[in-house]
Order: structure tokens, then C-alpha cells, then sequence
């Protein structure tokens, strides 16, 4: 069909992902509203240090170029916070003021926020995830002068070496990832040439400013009584030992930000790999039925530059063909073999950091996991003594993930911890869904 060039496109989201999908629609001459929480576009503080980038181009200062030259031609409202979807509308908040955007098609590039996993003394101050840690740098105030960095992947190594290039002196890169996990999967790493050397490079940087590297770690206790003394851990041979710092800075991985996907009405799927949910969606990152697309992290594809900025591409053209607009196939299929390329990477990145859930299940009876509700491992455990089978009874019985942050944060270990006292799996113990308002407290780095 024809299309009339007046469909109402929203792209949620003005990190890489939004960015790109924002210029695709623009070159069909749509003006579509480009809903942004923060002040400027690009993405929070938090995403200095995007993987495939520092290295090998400024593709902050390309995306900073292109969204220049839209901004003429896009309805951007920034400070404007997407809270919900209902009959073909769009909820946003701005300030006080709130309204209701009918669209035609939306897409959500609403990011993701950081897997937090209980260790004792983890919820104290002075424990800070890598989003926080580097937007503080990014303002000129490290958090600490002598942390530790524990958890796992590359940004770990990235957050850690762009705190040491900026005068602080890291006490020690802790990686829960197993010992040679990066060698046996180098063949599956190097398919991405640009994240391989990244991490070839964060790793580099550290060893020559002799910041201690160790891998096979896992944390056990936050000491010290006042302030924070030292990270006390264990190796993989059952070795106890303790590094002194004065701050820790926490990195484990990410989880999609789905709550609009959620309340769009798409459904969801366990994933055995990190013992999280993924929205079920088309190749396109299409809702099936709806007219509704997930890119970048909100779909787990963001945590790789170009692989957001494509995913944000390929969104933008599925919507547009949905519309009738005359895109070809062969365009669509470019994008996607962009994306397909990665999945050895993906596969190397699983093999060489998974995420430790073992860190959760290992928490101490008195060991928070739902600060903001108080909820310990302890209490979760007796849950499923009283019955309790899932996540939603629990959350009916205790008010789990009910807090500021919205069960982003917590729900994973939750569910590892509930599953565990079951002797089931995660995904026996089903999605904790938040049910609290989206809000610009509770939205974390794209």
C-alpha cells in the first residue's frame, strides 16, 4: 500500500539505538518524536566507555554529528519519561505535566540496568555499580582513590581502566569469570575485532599501571566497620583472602529494560543462560501482533556500540515496512546480517563471563537482596518453606521488587535464590514483573 506519510513513529530512548532509528525515519521525511529522559541525546553519563568504540573512533562524537544534522527534522522532547502504553498511546510525563502520543508504531530503545547480585555488606555506601562509578568520572569525581572493581565482562575492565587513566589507582580487578575463560574463548572473541581489541587493550592498560588481575574470584563480605577496609574473597581452589580499598565498585552484567515491552503487552521466555527473562519477540525485534519494536539493550543487543546502533536500524526499517513504506527486503537483510555476525561473540562473551549467580545462592540468611523493601536471602528461603512457589506470591506476600528501583536490580537474584530453596530452576519461579510506576528515579544507563 501507499503510505500517507503522516503516521504518528515515537522512538522511547535517544541512546545509539534510538539515534539510528530516529535517522531512518527522518529519511523518509516522517517526523517522528524522539522521547529522551535525559537533558541531551547520546545515552546517561553511564555510557562513556561503550564497547568498540575508544580505541578505534570517537562514535559518540558520530552520533553527536548525526543527531546535528535531525535536529531539525525530529519532534525531540527531552526530560520526558515514557510511564506507560495503553490502546495505541503512549504515557510520558514531563516535569508535572503529563499526556497521552497516539502512535502508529513505536519503537523502544529504552536500554537496560545493571544485574546487582547479594554478597554481604554489598547494599552498604561506599559499594557502587560501574554505571554510577562512571558517571561520577565522568563528572570529575572518581568515588573513590583506591577501589576494587569486581564482577565480570569487558565493561568491567573498561570502567576499571578508565578510572586508572584518570588518577585513580584501582586495588584490584576481581573477574568472577572462570581462569583462562578468555583464552578458550579468544576464537569466538576475535569475530568482533573491535571489542576484542578493546578488551585486548582495558587489559593492556592495567597490567602496565600493575593493577593486580585475578580471575575465578568470588566476593564474600563488604569489611570494616565504619567505612569500607578491604573486599574479603575466595579463588577457585577455596582460598580466602582480602584486598584492601576503600570502595567497591560492582559489575555483573546487565538485564533489558522491558517494562514498556511488559506493559505493551509482550510476552516473555526465560533464558537459561543468566536465569533472566527475554521479551518474545520477531527477528526484526517486532512484538508479534502489535505494532511495537525492541532495539539496543532493551533487547540485550546493546551492550556493543554497533550492534545497538544497527539493532536501532533494523527496528526503524521493520516498522517502516510495516507501514507500507517501500524498503526492500535486501536493505532489512543488510542490517540484519550486522547483527547475525555478532552471535559468535555473544557465544564468546557467555563462555568467557558468565554471570555468576552462584553469588546469590551463596548469600548469608542475613544478607539483603530487596534493600529497598528489606527483604534477606533468609526471608526468601523461608518463603518457600511456607509455600510460596514464585516470584509474584512472593511479591504479594512481602512486597518484593516493589521499591525504587522497580525489580530491575534484584529480581535475578531473587529468583535464583527462591528457585534454589525449591530445587527448581529460575524459570520454574517465573518474571517478577515491577510494580512500581516508571519514573526518572528508577530508569538506569541505556
Amino acid at each position: 500500500m501507499e503510505p500517507n506519510r503522516d503516521e504518528k513513529v515515537i522512538v522511547v530512548g535517544a541512546g545509539p539505538a534510538g539515534l539510528r532509528a530516529a535517522e531512518v525515519l527522518t529519511g523518509v521525511r516522517l517526523k517522528p518524536v524522539l522521547i529522551d529522559a535525559g537533558t541531551a541525546p547520546g545515552g546517561r553519563p553511564g555510557r562513556l566507555g561503550r564497547l568498540g568504540q575508544a580505541r578505534l573512533g570517537d562514535r559518540d562524537a558520530s552520533l553527536r554529528r548525526a543527531f546535528a544534522g535531525l535536529a531539525e527534522k525530529l519532534d525531540y522532547r527531552p526530560e520526558t519519561v515514557a510511564t506507560g502504553v495503553a490502546d495505541g498511546h503512549l504515557e510520558v510525563r514531563h516535569g508535572d505535566e503529563v499526556a497521552r502520543l497516539p502512535f502508529d508504531a513505536l519503537i523502544l530503545a529504552t536500554g537496560a540496568s545493571e544485574v546487582l547480585l547479594p554478597f554481604a555488606g554489598w547494599s552498604r555506601p561506599g559499594v557502587v555499580g560501574s554505571s554510577r562509578a562512571l558517571a561520577e568520572l565522568s563528572r570529575g569525581r572518581a568515588v573513590a582513590r583506591r577501589p576494587v572493581f569486581v564482577g565480570t565482562g569487558p565493561m568491567l575492565y573498561r570502567v576499571a581502566a578508565r578510572h586508572a587513566a584518570n588518577g585513580v589507582t584501582p586495588a584490584a580487578v576481581l573477574d568472577t569469570g572462570p581462569k583462562g575463560g578468555i583464552l578458550r574463548a579468544s576464537h569466538h572473541l576475535a569475530t568482533d575485532w573491535m571489542v576484542f581489541a578493546d578488551l585486548l587493550g582495558d587489559l593492556a592498560a592495567l597490567r602496565f599501571r600493575r593493577v593486580p588481575l585475578r580471575r575465578g574470584v568470588r566476593p564474600l563480605a563488604v569489611m570494616g566497620e565504619d567505612t569500607i577496609e578491604a573486599l574479603h574473597c575466595r579463588d577457585e581452589a577455596g582460598e580466602e583472602f582480602a584486598v584492601p580499598c576503600d570502595a567497591i565498585v560492582t559489575g555483573f552484567g546487565w538485564r533489558p529494560d522491558d517494562r514498556l515491552a511488559a506493559l505493551a503487552g509482550a510476552r516473555f521466555a526465560p533464558t537459561e543462560a543468566d536465569g533472566g527473562w527475554r521479551a518474545v519477540l520477531e527477528d526484526t525485534g517486532g512484538v508479534t501482533g502489535a505494532p511495537i519494536y525492541l532495539a539496543g539493550a532493551a533487547r540485550g543487543q546493546g551492550a556493543i556500540l554497533p550492534v545497538a546502533e544497527a539493532s536501532g536500524t533494523i527496528a526503524a526499517f521493520a516498522a517502516l515496512i510495516d507501514l507500507g513504506y517501500p524498503v526492500t527486503v535486501g536493505t532489512l537483510r543488510f542490517w540484519m546480517t550486522r547483527i547475525e555476525t555478532r552471535r559468535l561473540l555473544n557465544k564468546g562473551l557467555a563462555q568467557a563471563f558468565p554471570l555468576p549467580l552462584d553469588i546469590a545462592l551463596a548469600a548469608t540468611d542475613d544478607t539483603l537482596v530487596c534493600p529497598c523493601r528489606e527483604i534477606t536471602a533468609g526471608r526468601l528461603r523461608a518463603l518457600a518453606g511456607e509455600g510460596v512457589a514464585d516470584l509474584t506470591q512472593a511479591w504479594n506476600a512481602t512486597g518484593l521488587g516493589g521499591g525504587e528501583c522497580g525489580a530491575l536490580h534484584c529480581a535475578a537474584a531473587a529468583g535464583a535464590i527462591l528457585a534454589a530453596a525449591h530445587g527448581t530452576t529460575p524459570a520454574d519461579v517465573g518474571r517478577l514483573a515491577s510494580p512500581t510506576p516508571i519514573s526518572s528515579e528508577n530508569l538506569d544507563s541505556p
